[in-house]
């Protein structure tokens, strides 16, 4: 089958990529085994087999680099597309598992045995239906069904038990009528009596009889079958008491087929065995060799389809869960500008050079992160920048570096400032980074309540449908109270 090819070819595929290197690794010269490395692996060999299944497009690297600007780009483009694969292959493979685990399930339900025997249930259990494929010997194929009756009882039992069953349903029938010589109210006609396997069946001459024992006229009656006040008939397939007789309609002849034929050796090999705890079914039809087949609802492929899309949406949606994360990150960058901003106007004001008052922010900044314990990363990127300058790198190109990373039109006027002060001096840095503190602050409320106004939009909604169960709650009463 199918899904055990393709889990025989996951089992190749994972001894093949035993030794793949894959992104963080623990390189501490012990074998650790874990599923997840085993998956990691085989991403790491695909990748390297076909890169184009891990291909990254310049967008997508570009938010790697901007969520890890000290990562080697190359290296976050491989570790990128590993996880992609990772992801899709996990998904293929749970899909396919499940799907076997279907497929071997549907076999164990299987109702025919042997190719040709067919279990009844117990009695009082109720019938089956099973769904059968007969094909001859030239190939042809018929799809038939089968109503497999439960394992009928002895003409004894049946014998014993209908005179029980005539005693309950007479009495029974009366209702709230004292007795069926002075009947004056509504009969209640059951068509089934608890415990017991027979249908049972009430006529009154020409007049049929309904369930809650008020009588209709049915035109289609006169003339068939023989006019008795009121009769009961019990029935258990072929045993019948108190018979009605009708006329018996037969449709037009028709051509005989080999479904013809199918539908009679089914149903006679039904009758037959009526009384065995299993069906035979016959291994000749209109003289020909036949083989016998159950037809089952198989879900495994459906679970093995939807597997495979979601794999392959997860491929397809992994740059999605970047670009969010980028979002993220540029949003918590923001919020931190107007007190970045600020502390740069304090201490130039207080006499320190541009280089000193970086370093103090970004600093204090990572220093606040480790009281947060969460990571700004603003001030990660500030931090970068002092390591920039400690290196060897100009400051005014360290500036320019950050802005870059950054690409936020906010942080890229501050970076802007700072280097044309260091280029060509500017006397009138303090009041411009003054006056870009108080517009950073405005900006700022402008978010908030701009972020305020959407949330109030958001609530809408839920606002209404509380309002509208609100009003059914009052409402409800006041009208049923009249």
């Amino acid at each position: 089958m199918i899904y055990i090819a393709i889990l025989a070819l996951f089992i190749i595929f994972m001894i093949r990529a035993r030794n793949s290197q894959v992104p963080d690794m623990p390189e501490n010269g012990k074998k650790v085994f874990a599923v997840g490395q085993c998956f990691d692996k085989m991403a790491a060999l695909l990748y390297s087999l076909f890169p184009v299944c891990g291909k990254t497009s310049a967008a997508i690297t570009g938010n790697l680099v901007q969520l890890d600007p000290e990562e080697n780009a190359g290296y976050l483009k491989w570790k990128y597309g590993v996880r992609k694969i990772k992801i899709s292959i996990i998904i293929l493979f749970a899909g396919d598992v499940i799907a076997l685990f279907l497929w071997i399930g549907n076999g164990k339900d299987s109702n025919l045995v042997d190719g040709r025997y067919i279990f009844r249930k117990d009695k009082g259990e109720g019938s089956k239906e099973v769904h059968l494929i007969v094909k001859k010997e030239d190939g042809e194929e018929v799809e038939s069904s089968l109503i497999v009756e439960e394992q009928r009882y002895l003409e004894e039992e049946l014998e014993s038990m209908c005179e029980e069953v005539l005693e309950l349903a007479g009495r029974e029938a009366l209702g709230e009528n004292d007795s069926w010589d002075n009947v004056t109210k509504n009969l209640y006609f059951m068509d089934k009596v608890k415990g017991y396997p027979f249908l049972l069946s009430w006529e009154s001459g020409g007049l049929q009889v309904a369930g809650d024992g008020k009588v209709y006229y049915d035109s289609n009656e006169e003339g068939s079958g023989t006019f008795i006040p009121v009769k009961l008939k019990i029935e258990y397939h072929d045993f019948i008491k108190e018979h009605v007789f009708y006329a018996k309609i037969c449709p037009p002849e028709k051509e005989h087929t080999f479904f013809d034929s199918v539908t009679a050796v089914l149903q006679k090999s039904e009758e037959e065995s009526s009384a065995d705890d299993k069906v035979s079914l016959p291994q000749r039809i209109d003289d020909e060799q036949v083989i016998w087949r159950e037809k089952q609802e198989d879900k495994s492929i459906t679970v093995f389809i939807l597997g495979l899309g979601a794999a392959l949406a997860a491929y397809v949606l992994s740059g999605r869960e970047v670009q969010k994360r980028v979002q993220v990150k540029n949003k918590r960058m923001e919020e931190e500008y107007p007190a970045i901003i600020s502390k740069f106007t304090l201490y130039l004001g207080a006499g320190m050079n541009t280089k000193a008052a970086w370093e103090k922010i970004a600093k204090e900044g990572n220093k606040l992160n480790e009281i947060r314990k969460e990571v700004n990363p603003v001030y990660r990127e500030m931090l970068l920048t002092c390591r920039e300058m400690e290196s060897g790198i100009a400051e005014a190109e360290a500036y320019e570096r950050f802005g870059k990373r950054i690409r936020r039109q906010k942080f890229i006027r501050m970076t802007t400032l700072l280097v044309q002060n260091l280029k060509k001096g500017n006397t009138a840095l303090l009041l411009q980074l003054r006056q870009e503190a108080l517009a950073a602050l405005e900006e700022h409320a402008a978010e908030k309540k701009k972020d305020g106004e959407e949330m109030e939009t958001k609530l809408l909604l839920p606002m209404m449908l509380i309002m509208g169960m609100v009003m059914v709650l009052i409402m409800v009463p006041a009208f049923l109270s009249f």
